[in-house]
C-alpha cells in the first residue's frame, strides 16, 4: 500500500513539474481590461484606411523577392503566438530611419536602414517579434478605440465603408482637437510587446541573447546604472533591456528550441535589400531610353544652399555633404559628414574652389 501511494505521489509530482515547465505565451496584463471596439475584420479595414494615408509619406517595396524573407521570419514567429484573427503581413519600407513599425490591422514594416544595421537573422527576428507583440495584444486597435471615443464620441463601428468614413472624420477632427499622449501608457505597451516578443523569439529557435545585444548596441542601453538607480531614475531603453533579460530567464527550458541559422542566406538577402534600386513595384515604362541606378540608402536632402552668384549648390542629408555646379549640373565632390550641423559656403575664389564649414 505504501509503495502504491509513493508511486502515485511521484506521478503527481512529475505531472506538476511537467505542467510548470509548459511553454506558453505570457499573459496580457497591462491591457487586459482595455476597451477595443474593433473585431479582427474591422481592425484590418481600419488598417487599410490608415495605410492609405500613411504610405503617402513612405514607399513600401511591393516586391516579393524583397519581402519574402521577412514574411518567412514573421510566419515562423507567429506560429508560436495566440491566434487573434488578424492576418500579419511583413514588408520593407524605404524610409530614412533605422526603425520598424506595426500598423493597425497586421501590417508590419521594417526599414531598409534597419536591415542594413542588423548583423544577423536573430537580431532582425527580435525586432519583428517585438512588433508582433504589439499586434497580438492589438495595441493599435485599443488606442484607436480610445481616440474615436475622445475625438468623435464613437463607441462602435460598422462595415468597411463606415470605418473608412469614421477614420477620415477622425483625421479632420483631430486638427482642432488634439489627441492626448500618455508616456506611461506607451512605455507599458512597449514592455508588454517586448515580453511577448521574447517568448516568440525563443520558442521559434532564435537566440534571444543576440537580440538583447542588438538592443544595447542600437540604444546604448545599460543593465545597470548606479547614478540612475541612486535617484530612482532609469532610461526607458535601460528598463526595457532589463525586462527583456528577465523575460528570457523566466521562460522554461521547454521553450528553448535550437535552430541552425542560415547565415549565408541572410547575408545574401540583406545585401540584396541594401543594394535594391528598383521602384518597388512592377515596372511598365514604354519607350524607356535609359535607366540610371541611384545610390541606395540615401536620405532625403534636408539642407540646401546656393552660392551668392548662384553658380554652386551645397546639398546635405543626414550622412553626406555634396557640392554641385549648377550649369552644367555636375557633382564636383562629396564627403561623409554623419549627423553634421548645416554646412555653409564661406567664399568662392576665382579658381572656382571654396571651403565649407560644418
Amino acid at each position: 500500500m505504501k509503495i502504491c501511494l509513493l508511486v502515485v505521489l511521484l506521478c503527481v509530482v512529475c505531472v506538476i513539474e511537467t505542467w510548470s515547465q509548459t511553454c506558453a505565451p505570457p499573459s496580457i496584463v497591462a491591457n487586459s481590461n482595455a476597451v477595443n471596439i474593433f473585431s479582427p475584420d474591422q481592425e484590418m479595414h481600419l488598417g487599410e484606411a490608415i495605410f492609405e494615408r500613411a504610405h503617402r509619406d513612405f514607399q513600401v517595396l511591393d516586391d516579393a523577392e524583397v519581402n519574402s524573407y521577412l514574411q518567412a521570419i514573421g510566419d515562423r514567429l507567429s506560429r508560436h503566438l495566440p491566434v487573434t484573427g488578424v492576418r500579419y503581413t511583413f514588408a520593407v519600407a524605404d524610409l530614412p530611419d533605422t526603425n520598424a513599425m506595426a500598423l493597425v490591422g497586421g501590417r508590419i514594416f521594417v526599414t531598409r536602414k534597419l536591415i542594413s544595421f542588423v548583423r544577423s537573422e536573430d537580431e532582425l527576428a527580435g525586432v519583428i517579434a517585438h512588433e508582433l507583440g504589439h499586434g497580438v495584444v492589438r495595441h493599435g486597435a485599443i488606442d484607436m478605440s480610445r481616440y474615436f471615443k475622445e475625438v468623435l464620441g464613437v463607441t462602435s463601428v460598422g462595415d468597411r465603408v463606415d470605418i473608412f468614413n469614421k477614420y477620415n472624420q477622425f483625421i479632420e477632427a483631430r486638427r482642432t482637437k488634439p489627441v492626448g499622449r500618455n508616456d506611461d501608457h506607451e512605455n507599458e505597451q512597449q514592455l508588454e510587446a517586448d515580453k511577448i516578443g521574447m517568448y516568440a523569439l525563443v520558442a521559434s529557435g532564435y537566440d534571444a541573447n543576440v537580440y538583447t545585444a542588438f538592443w544595447s548596441r542600437f540604444t546604448d542601453a545599460k543593465t545597470t546604472n548606479s547614478f540612475s538607480q541612486l535617484f530612482g531614475r532609469r532610461r526607458p531603453a535601460d528598463k526595457r533591456l532589463k525586462e527583456m533579460i528577465s523575460a528570457i530567464r523566466s521562460l522554461p527550458q521547454t521553450c528553448f528550441e535550437k535552430a541552425s541559422p542560415d547565415k549565408a542566406g541572410f547575408d545574401k538577402w540583406r545585401s540584396f535589400v541594401i543594394a535594391y534600386s528598383g521602384t518597388g513595384k512592377a515596372e511598365s515604362l514604354p519607350g524607356l531610353i535609359s535607366k540610371t541606378a541611384l545610390n541606395p540608402l540615401r536620405t532625403d536632402v534636408d539642407h540646401l544652399k546656393f552660392s551668392p552668384n548662384g553658380e554652386y549648390i551645397l546639398a546635405q542629408d543626414s550622412s553626406t555633404i555634396y557640392v554641385v555646379k549648377r550649369d552644367p549640373f555636375t557633382l564636383l565632390f562629396q564627403f561623409e559628414a554623419a549627423d553634421a550641423m548645416p554646412a555653409v559656403l564661406l567664399r568662392i575664389l576665382k579658381t572656382s574652389s571654396f571651403t565649407t564649414r560644418i
